[in-house]
């Protein structure tokens, strides 16, 4: 097959973390002998607009105005979200009209703006759509009444519509969608190479992280991902526990706040800033930490949680993760309450209390639930069930 993905998260290069979900699907699926081509965002200078990665063709169109770190930092309200959206669409509609290329499937990677813009490349080209919906910024609520319509009308372009989560797939069916057009898609992880054991040795002290206990970060630093509730509580355990320190590893718009913070609140010493890390490193970072702790305001389903459980960390997710409640019931993580220090604290603690028994739940958990090879099949599964929904409706003159 010949497919074309459509994305706006993406690695900026090999082993950059930004999207790496999105790159290991394409990267999977090529080596299952299919062609892929995937466009995506070029959110700086620091990445080529056009290269292959490990047998994935990668475009990456600019946006205006320039400057973005993520869809992340737009609003419904913020004067540059129109202008961006309208780059984002005609940059796709250049990329993807003008080679004349043929395609089999048109796969988009979110609901807006990459189904958004797959509906009409889908009609113009008379290629089928299948769309992944992933989540959406805490920045855009579903539950805004133009939010809401955008989503329907980009989805209903879709033959196939794949939600990473149960409580998406909810959202999707309050939206009208129903099976066997609407799905379940669980992303995968790789096990093997997220795993559990030490990390490579003086890791900890060339990292100023030895002789003590980790909370351990890993994404974007951006108002979605919670990071300031996040140093709020490690600010109020830091008084009755000497040892804990505080890694964040990612970057993003919040660096400097969160460096004014963690002086404000007088930990900054006990407060170690990775940036950006290789895979490799980020293992590390994971089997070194004694708990990962995860503050979303919103999250669909939060793939650095999902890590460090495959790696056998004890893990705090908040009650907005899409599948919160699977995690309940497998007591594979603590939850606590988004936007409340107080109470993101306290799962800390109850974390650093039950490590083994957390980690070896969330373990089974992650190996149980999120495989690549099960989001591989899935994705594979809808692209020939929509060609050949499509040869059947052209052979009766649909």
């Amino acid at each position: 097959m010949r497919i074309l993905m459509l994305t706006t998260s993406y690695p900026l290069h090999r082993g950059e973390g930004r999207g790496a979900f999105v790159h290991e699907l394409a990267r999977r699926v090529a080596a299952r002998g299919h062609r892929v081509r995937v466009v995506a965002v070029r959110f700086g200078p620091d990445s080529l607009p056009r290269e292959e990665m490990d047998g994935v063709e990668v475009v990456r169109i600019p946006l205006a105005p320039g400057g973005l770190f993520t869809f992340d930092e737009l609003t419904l309200r913020d004067p540059r979200t129109l202008q961006v959206l309208l780059s984002y669409f005609w940059g796709n509609l250049r990329e993807t009209l003008a080679p004349r290329r043929r395609w089999d499937v048109i796969h988009a990677q979110w609901d807006i703006p990459c189904a958004t813009a797959a509906r009409p490349l889908g009609r113009l080209l008379g290629v089928p759509v299948v769309a992944t919906v992933r989540g959406i910024s805490a920045n855009w609520p579903r539950t805004h009444p133009g939010v809401a319509l955008a989503t329907r009308w980009s989805l209903r372009g879709a033959r196939r519509i794949l939600a990473i989560s149960p409580v998406l797939l909810h959202e999707l069916e309050a939206l009208g969608f129903r099976a066997p057009r609407l799905g379940l898609v669980r992303r995968g992880v790789d096990s093997g190479f997220f795993s559990p054991g030490p990390p490579t040795p003086g890791f900890a002290e060339s990292h100023g992280l030895g002789g003590g206990r980790v909370v351990l970060f890993v994404g974007d630093l951006t108002a979605r991902k919670g990071v300031p509730d996040l140093m709020e509580a490690f600010g109020r355990l830091s008084p009755r526990m000497a040892d804990l320190r505080l890694a964040i590893v990612g970057d993003g718009p919040l660096l400097g706040p969160l460096r004014r913070q963690a002086e404000r609140l007088g930990v900054s010493g006990r407060v170690h800033f990775a940036g950006r890390v290789s895979p490799a490193t980020l293992v590390d970072y994971y089997r070194l930490s004694s708990v990962f702790a995860l503050p979303s305001l919103a999250e669909a389903m939060g793939t650095s949680a999902i890590e460090a459980m495959a790696c056998g960390r004890p893990t705090v997710v908040t009650s907005v993760m899409g599948e919160v409640e699977e995690l309940k019931k497998a007591r594979a993580a603590e939850v606590c309450k988004p936007e409340w220090p107080t109470s993101l604290a306290a799962a800390i603690e109850r974390a650093l209390g039950d490590a083994e028994g957390l980690g070896r739940r969330g373990r089974e958990y992650a190996l149980r639930s999120h495989s690549w090879e099960g989001e591989v099949e899935t994705v594979l599964r809808a692209y020939r069930e929509v060609l050949q929904e499509t040869s059947s409706a052209k052979s009766v003159g649909l």
